[in-house]
C-alpha cells in the first residue's frame, strides 16, 4: 500500500512542471525571467516541503494502522491458542481421570483377591497366636482397668475414649465412663466383649455433639477394623481373638442398618447433601469420600437386611436420576462405579431387574431413554440434547477452520471411546451376575428397539424416539460384546440360528418387508420354521446388534444427509440475500431483510453444528472398525443362508425359504452403511474385509429373484461405483477396483449384472424413479468404462456381452435414450443460463423487486445444478459408446438401434455447430462440465468407429431432419484448426464425409426412381417404405419390423392400445411384403 501511494503521488520528484518562459531562446528573455524563476523555485520548494510532510504523516498513519492490525491478529491468535490449550487440558484431565479409574479398579481387584486369601486363612484352624506382652498388659493409670488391646480397639477403631481428648473426631463418653468405673470397682480388669461393645457403641451413636454423620462414622469404623483384621498375626498389629473382631464387624453392620432404616433413633443420621436413609451410601459408592465402601461391608450389610427391596429401590432410582443429569463432559464414571458396586450382588440385581421402571410399559422411545432404569446410562453422547459439547467445541461452527474442526473431532472421539469402554465394562458386569440378568438385559434392549421402530420410517416425530447418540451407544456396546465371537475367519457364523429371528417372541418382524416373500408366503412358510432350543447367546447378541444398527446407524446417516441438504438450501438463500444486499439496504424492506439475514446465518451455524457433532461420534475409528467387522460377519452369515450348498451363480430359483423370509434390513443396513462410508469417508473403509461382501453382492445382482426391492440393487451398484477413483483424483485416491477380481463369481457375473441392472432400473416403483435412474446408471457406466480402460479381462467380458443381442440390444437402447434426454436437458438449461446471464449484464435484475430477484437467483442456481449433473451423466454414456464402438460394431448395427444412434449424433452436431450454437456460449462453461471440444471429439470418434458399416452410413444420410453435409465439413475444419485430433484421425473423418456424399447421391437417385409410394406400403408411424411389414396381434395394425422393434426396446406394449407385446408375438405380413417387393422390382425394370 505504501509503495502504491508513493508511485501515485510522485514522491521521486518527477511530478512537477519544467518551468521557464514561453519563448526562452534569447539571453534577454532569460534575464527578464530570472526573478520569476527564483520566485517559482521558492514556491516549488515550499510546496515540495509541504508535500513531503503530508506524505510522512500519511506514512506514519499507515504504519500505525498496520501495527494495529498486526496487534489485533496477534491477540486473536493468542486467544485461539488459549482456547485450544484449554480444550487440550479438558481432554487431558478426562484421560488422566480415565487412567486413574482404571488404576483404582485394578487396585480394588487386587485388594479383594488378597482379602479373599486372608479370609480363607482365617477360616483354617491354626495354633493360638503369641500375644505381644505390651498389648496384653493392663494400661497403667487408666480410669478403667482394661488391657492395651481393648483400648486399641476402642480408641483406634471406634474413636472412643474413657478420658478427655482434644482430637477432632474422637469422643469422650463421660457418662458411660462413670457407669463403668462403678461397675468395675473391686475387679482386676474389664474385658471387652460383644455385649460391652454393643453398650459402648449405642452410647457413641447417641452422642450428638460430633458433626460427623453416623453413616460416615460406622463405615470408617468398619474399614479400620478390616485393616486390623488383615494384619492380624503380623509384626504390625498385635494378635487378638479373631472371633471378637468378626463379632465387631457384625455389630457395626447391624447398627449401620438401624441408622439407615430408622434414622430417628439416633442424632446425626443425615448428611447435608444426601439427607437421611440409604442415599447416604452414594458418596461412598461413587468414590467421593476418603473412606471407601468395601465389598465386605456391602456383602455383610446386604446379608443382614431383611427388606432389601424397599431399601435399595430408592438407591437405584437416585443413581438413574443422577445419571440423567450428567453429560459426556461430566464425571459419569463415579455413577458407573456406584452402580457396578451394587449390581454385582445377585440379591440387588434381582431387585433392580424386577423394578417396574426397569422395563416400563406404554412409553415412547424418547421416554424410554429418559425414564427406564438403564436408559440414562446409555444416553451420554456428543449428539445428546444437552448443548455442552456444542458450546465447548463448535461455537460459531460456520467460522471454524479445518484444523479447528479436526481438533474438535479428535477430542470428542477420545471422550466417546472412553465412555464406550466404560459402558461396555458396566454391561459385562451386569450380565455376569446371573442368567436372569442376561435375560432381563435382552428383554430391555429389545423393548428399546421396539419403542424406536419409527426411527426407520421416512417421516417421524423426533420428540417420540430416542436420540441418535443413545442409539449409537447401543450399537457401540453390542458390537463390543460381539467381539468375543467374531474371529478373523468368521468361524462362528454356523452358531447363528437364523430361525430364531424368523420365528420367536423375542423379535417381532411381522411388520418388516421380507427379501423375497409376500404375506401369503410368510404365513405358510413360518409353520416349518422352528428355532433351536435353548437359544445360544451368540444368536441372541447377533440379532440384537443387527437390529440396533437398523434403528441406530442408518437413520443417523439419513439425518446427517437431510440436515446437509437443509444447510445447502439455507446457504443458497443466504447467498442470494447477501448478493442483493446493496440493493435492498436502501429500501423499506431493509430491517426485515437484516433480520432474515441474521436468522439464516444462525440456521446455517446450527446445521453445521449438528453435522459436526454427529459425524464426530459416528466416525470414532474404533467404533467404525467394529461396525465393519460385525457387518463382514453378517455378510458371511448371509452367504451361508443364501447358498448353503455352494450352488453355481446365478443361483437357482426360487430362493430357499429361510433366505426369502429374512427382513429386508438384513441386507439394506449393510448396503446403506458401506454406501455412506465409501462415498463420504473412503479412507475409513477396511478393504481387507470387503472381498466376501463384493462376492455376496454380485451373487445378488446375478440372481435378481432373490431381492424384490430394486432400490437395494441400485444401492449395491452405488457402492461399487464408489470403488472407482474419480478421474481427477486418480493416483492418490484409494483404488478399490481390485475387489472386482477377488473371486471367480465376481469376474464371471459382474459385467452381465451391470448391463442387466442398467435396463431393469428403468422402473424402481418409487415416485421419483425417472430421475433416480440416471444417477444409478451413471455408477454402472463408470464402473464399466473404468474396467474397460484398466483391466483387459473385463474388456473382453464386455465385448462378449455385446455379442449377445438378447441382453445388449435393450442395454444400448437405454444408453441412447438416456444420452438424448440428458444432453437435450443440459443444452436447454445452458440456453436458459445464457439468457439469464445476459439479463444480469444488462442490469435488468437490479430493476426488479426484491422477491423477483431472489426467485431469479434461486432459479439460476437450480439450472446450473441441472446442467452440471446432466452433462456429467451424458459424458459417461458417450464415453462408454466411444470405447465399445472401437472393438465391436455388430450390436450398434441392429435394426432399431442404428437409425436412432445416427439421428442422435446428427442432432448434436447441429446443436453444437448449427445456426443456434451461440445460444450455448455461457460464462465459465467448466462450472457446468460443459466442454464442447471434448463432446465434439467423442461424437466424431463414434462416427468414425461405426462408419465402416454401410448400414450406419445409410442411416446418417436418411436422417432428413438433422443430416447436413455442410455441418460435417465444418467439423473437419474445426478439428484441424483446433488440433483436436491427430492428422490420421482427421483423415479418417474426411473419408467419412466422402462416403456420406456418395451415399446421399445414391439415395437421391433412388427416391427419384421410386416416385410416389403407395400409402399401403408406408409405415403408419414414420411414413417410410416398409421393407419387412409385421402385424401387431392385438391392434391388427401393420408396421415395419424395424419400427416396432425400436419401440419394443423401450416399451413392450402395443403403441396403439397399450396391450402387452413382445417381439416373438409379431406376425409377418408376408402378402404385403411380397407386394412391396414386386412393386420395387417393377420400378427397377421400368427404369
Amino acid at each position: 500500500m505504501k509503495n502504491l501511494f508513493l508511485k501515485f503521488t510522485g514522491k521521486d520528484g518527477k511530478d512537477g512542471g519544467e518551468g521557464g518562459g514561453e519563448g526562452g531562446e534569447g539571453p534577454s528573455n532569460n534575464n527578464n525571467n530570472n526573478n520569476n524563476v527564483e520566485n517559482n523555485k521558492q514556491n516549488n520548494d515550499s510546496a515540495e516541503e509541504m508535500r513531503r510532510k503530508r506524505l510522512e504523516r500519511l506514512e506514519m498513519q499507515l504504519d500505525d494502522q498496520q501495527q494495529q492490525e498486526e496487534e489485533q491478529k496477534r491477540q486473536q491468535q493468542l486467544l485461539q491458542e488459549e482456547e485450544q490449550k484449554r480444550k487440550r487440558q479438558v481432554i487431558q484431565q478426562q484421560q488422566e481421570q480415565y487412567q486413574l479409574q482404571l488404576l483404582k479398579q485394578k487396585q480394588e481387584e487386587e485388594k479383594r483377591k488378597k482379602e479373599d486369601e486372608e479370609k480363607k486363612k482365617l477360616q483354617q484352624p491354626r495354633s493360638p497366636p503369641l500375644v505381644s506382652s505390651s498389648y496384653d498388659r493392663i494400661r497403667s493409670g487408666a480410669v478403667i482397668p482394661m488391657n492395651e488391646m481393648d483400648y486399641f480397639i476402642l480408641e483406634k477403631i471406634f474413636l472412643i475414649y474413657f478420658n478427655q481428648t482434644s482430637l477432632k473426631n474422637e469422643v469422650y463418653l463421660e457418662s458411660l465412663t462413670n457407669e463403668l468405673i462403678k461397675e468395675v470397682a473391686g475387679k482386676n480388669i474389664l474385658k471387652l466383649d460383644e455385649d460391652l461393645m454393643d453398650r459402648i457403641l449405642v452410647e457413641r451413636l447417641s452422642y450428638g455433639q460430633v458433626r460427623i454423620p453416623l453413616v460416615d462414622y460406622l463405615i470408617g469404623c468398619f474399614n479400620r477394623l478390616q485393616e486390623v483384621k488383615r494384619k492380624v498375626g503380623t509384626k504390625q498389629v498385635i494378635v487378638t481373638n479373631a472371633k471378637l473382631l468378626n463379632d465387631l464387624s457384625n455389630l457395626i453392620i447391624r447398627y449401620f442398618g438401624v441408622v439407615i432404616s430408622i434414622p430417628d433413633m439416633f442424632p446425626n443420621t443425615s448428611s447435608q447433601l444426601y439427607g437421611q436413609g440409604i442415599g447416604q451410601l452414594l458418596p461412598f459408592l461413587k468414590g467421593e469420600m476418603i473412606d471407601e465402601l468395601s465389598f465386605e461391608f456391602l456383602q455383610l450389610f446386604i446379608s443382614q437386611v431383611d427388606d432389601k427391596k424397599s431399601l435399595f429401590e430408592p438407591l437405584f432410582l437416585q443413581l438413574t436420576g443422577q445419571m440423567g443429569q450428567i453429560t459426556l463432559l461430566g464425571n459419569y464414571m463415579a455413577i458407573f462405579k456406584a452402580f457396578s458396586s451394587l449390581i454385582q450382588f445377585k440379591e440387588l440385581s434381582d431387585i433392580f431387574i424386577s423394578m417396574p421402571a426397569f422395563n416400563p410399559k406404554q412409553l415412547n422411545g424418547a421416554q424410554f431413554e429418559r425414564f427406564s432404569l438403564l436408559g440414562p446410562y446409555f444416553s451420554l453422547s456428543a449428539a445428546s440434547k444437552s448443548r455442552d459439547i456444542a458450546d465447548q467445541y463448535f461455537k460459531n461452527a460456520s467460522e471454524m477452520t479445518n484444523q479447528n474442526i479436526h481438533e474438535a473431532f479428535e477430542n470428542i472421539r477420545i471422550l466417546t471411546k472412553g465412555y464406550h469402554n466404560y459402558l461396555h465394562q458396566l454391561v459385562r458386569t451386569f450380565l455376569k451376575v446371573s442368567p436372569e440378568n442376561k435375560e432381563a438385559f435382552l428383554v430391555w434392549i429389545c423393548s428399546v428397539l421396539d419403542h424406536n421402530a419409527n426411527r426407520t420410517k421416512l417421516r417421524y416425530d423426533p420428540a417420540t424416539v430416542a436420540t441418535s447418540g443413545f442409539c449409537m451407544n447401543l450399537c457401540a456396546v453390542m458390537t463390543l460384546l460381539c467381539e468375543s465371537f467374531i474371529d478373523a475367519s468368521f468361524s462362528k457364523t454356523t452358531m447363528v440360528d437364523t430361525n430364531f429371528l424368523l420365528n420367536s417372541s423375542r423379535h417381532d418382524i411381522s411388520q418388516d418387508t421380507r427379501l423375497a416373500a409376500n404375506v401369503e408366503n410368510i404365513q405358510e412358510w413360518n409353520k416349518d420354521i422352528h428355532p433351536i432350543v435353548p437359544v445360544n447367546f451368540i444368536t441372541e447378541c447377533f440379532f440384537v446388534t443387527l437390529r440396533c444398527i437398523h434403528i441406530g446407524i442408518n437413520p443417523t446417516f439419513e439425518q446427517i444427509d437431510n440436515v446437509s441438504n437443509s444447510s445447502e438450501r439455507i446457504s443458497a438463500e443466504l447467498r442470494v440475500l447477501q448478493s442483493t444486499q446493496p440493493q435492498w439496504s436502501i429500501t423499506p424492506q431493509a430491517n426485515i431483510n437484516e433480520a432474515r439475514l441474521k436468522q439464516l446465518k444462525a440456521q446455517v451455524d446450527s446445521c453445521k453444528t449438528y453435522i459436526y457433532i454427529h459425524v464426530s461420534q459416528m466416525y470414532e475409528p474404533m467404533f467404525v472398525g467394529r461396525l465393519q467387522s460385525f457387518l463382514a460377519f453378517t455378510v458371511n452369515w448371509l452367504t451361508r443362508v443364501i447358498n448353503p450348498t455352494n450352488a453355481p451363480v446365478p443361483l437357482p430359483t426360487p430362493p430357499n425359504r429361510q433366505f426369502a423370509l429374512l427382513p429386508e434390513y438384513c441386507i439394506e443396513d449393510i448396503v446403506q452403511f458401506f454406501s455412506h462410508l465409501t462415498r463420504f469417508y473412503p479412507d475409513k473403509v477396511e478393504t481387507n474385509q470387503l472381498g466376501p461382501m463384493v462376492t455376496f453382492f454380485v451373487t445378488l445382482l446375478a440372481s435378481p429373484d432373490y431381492i424384490n426391492n430394486p432400490y437395494l440393487t441400485a444401492k449395491i451398484i452405488q457402492i461399487f461405483g464408489s470403488f472407482v477413483p474419480i478421474k481427477e483424483q486418480r493416483g492418490y485416491q484409494k483404488d478399490m477396483t481390485g475387489l472386482f477380481s477377488s473371486s471367480e463369481i465376481v469376474k464371471q457375473n459382474l459385467i452381465p449384472s451391470l448391463m442387466k441392472f442398467y435396463v431393469d432400473i428403468e422402473s424402481t416403483g418409487r415416485h421419483n424413479q425417472f430421475y433416480e435412474k440416471f444417477s444409478y446408471r451413471y455408477d454402472s457406466a463408470r464402473i464399466m468404462t473404468y474396467l474397460w480402460e484398466s483391466n483387459l479381462y473385463f474388456q473382453q467380458r464386455i465385448i462378449m456381452e455385446c455379442r449377445r443381442p438378447e441382453s445388449f440390444l435393450r442395454f444400448i437402447n437405454m444408453v441412447i435414450n438416456d444420452s438424448i434426454f440428458l444432453l437435450d436437458d443440459a443444452l436447454e438449461k445452458l440456453k436458459d443460463i445464457k439468457g439469464m446471464q445476459a439479463q444480469q449484464e444488462a442490469g435488468e435484475w437490479e430493476q426488479k423487486p426484491e422477491d423477483q430477484r431472489r426467485e431469479l437467483l434461486e432459479t439460476y442456481e437450480r439450472y446450473q445444478s441441472i446442467a452440471r449433473n446432466s452433462l456429467s451423466l451424458a459424458d459417461q454414456n458417450f464415453k462408454m459408446m466411444q470405447l465399445i464402438s472401437v472393438k465391436e460394431l455388430t450390436p450398434f448395427m441392429q435394426s432399431g438401434i442404428v437409425d436412432r444412434l445416427a439421428e442422435m449424433l446428427n442432432s448434436y452436431l447441429v446443436k453444437l455447430l448449427g445456426p443456434k450454437c451461440m445460444e450455448l456460449r455461457v460464462r465459465d462453461p467448466e462450472r457446468y462440465n460443459f466442454n464442447p471440444r471434448h463432446l465434439l471429439v467423442q461424437l466424431t470418434d463414434i462416427y468414425c468407429n461405426l462408419s465402416v458399416d454401410e448400414k450406419f452410413l445409410d442411416s446418417i444420410v436418411r436422417d432428413e431432419r438433422s443430416f447436413k453435409i455442410g455441418i460435417f465439413e465444418q467439423v473437419e475444419k474445426i478439428l484441424a484448426r483446433e488440433q483436436l485430433k491427430s492428422l490420421e484421425d482427421i483423415e479418417r473423418f474426411h473419408n467419412l464425409i466422402v462416403k456420406l456424399v456418395q451415399v446421399s447421391q445414391q439415395n437421391n437417385l433412388l427416391e427419384e426412381d421410386l416416385g410416389d409410394i403407395p400409402d399401403d406400403y408406408l409405415d403408419p408411424l414414420l411414413s417410410t417404405l416398409m421393407t419387412d411389414p409385421v402385424i401387431l396381434p392385438s391392434s391388427k395394425i401393420t408396421l415395419d419390423r424395424q419400427t416396432i422393434q425400436r419401440h419394443l426396446l423401450s416399451d413392450q406394449t402395443d403403441p396403439f392400445n397399450r396391450s402387452k407385446l413382445t417381439e416373438d408375438m409379431l406376425i409377418p405380413n408376408i402378402e404385403l411384403k411380397n407386394q412391396i417387393n414386386q412393386w420395387l422390382s417393377d420400378k427397377k425394370n421400368n427404369k
